[in-house]
């Protein structure tokens, strides 16, 4: 119960970052889930040059 009242606050506890390429060869989707409340977090990124 304490960690959601923190949830409650956006003082989420994000667990390990995953992403995965779905759209194409130049972007990547990354994930996060919160560990205490299952809140998940998206975002996208260009891949960097190589």
């Amino acid at each position: 119960m304490p960690g959601r009242i923190l949830c409650s606050l956006g003082l989420h506890a994000w667990g390990k970052k995953r992403g995965y390429n779905e759209y194409s060869s130049n972007v990547i989707e990354w994930k996060q889930t919160c560990t205490r409340c299952g809140k998940v977090k998206r975002w996208i990124e260009a891949k960097r040059a190589r």
